[in-house]
């Protein structure tokens, strides 16, 4: 099943997280990925080449914007945690998710949360999974409240998992 925009939103988090270790400019590092790690990505995934222009949006808007969503997502954080608890992929997952959140209404909110889920089992166990939707799912209260908007026309279907095993 090819899934270009899943491929998006795991070479953007994986973009993020090289910008946040290297500390080198996300045009740069998006670039590189754009030249060489998304065909990469389509080799080693099932999912199929990623969506370029998603991907391009999604990093460079969640590194443009990431003091605000950084801030978005430590008042998310229950009491005692601070966003500097967080390791470094895990971060990237929620910076990137939370930014899709915050930017990008067209996609329901169920299914972004579904996917940032989907992209945090590749790398961790039930608790930062669980930790993931947990955040997400705050931060999409907090569109909601800006917003003025409702998801209870969204389709059930797409509901964030949290009952998932391996």
């Amino acid at each position: 099943m090819l899934r270009p925009r899943t491929t998006s939103r795991l070479a953007a988090v994986q973009a993020l997280y090289q910008i946040h270790m290297t500390d080198k400019p996300a045009s740069l590092i998006v670039e590189e990925f754009v030249a060489h790690r998304l065909t990469e990505l389509e080799d080693t995934t099932s999912f199929g080449l990623a969506d370029e222009e998603l991907f391009r949006e999604l990093t460079l808007g969640a590194a443009k914007e990431r003091e605000a969503v950084d801030a978005i997502i430590a008042d998310t954080l229950v009491e005692g945690w601070s966003i500097d608890r967080l390791e470094s992929t895990l971060l990237a997952i929620l910076r990137v998710g939370a930014h899709e959140l915050l930017n990008h209404g067209s996609t329901p909110t169920a299914v972004v949360i579904s996917e940032y889920v989907d992209v945090t089992h590749a790398f961790y166990d039930e608790a930062a999974v669980g930790l993931v939707n947990g955040v997400l799912d705050r931060v999409a209260q907090v569109v909601r409240e800006r917003d003025g908007t409702d998801d209870d026309d969204e389709d059930e279907d797409f509901a964030p998992r949290t009952d998932r095993t391996g």
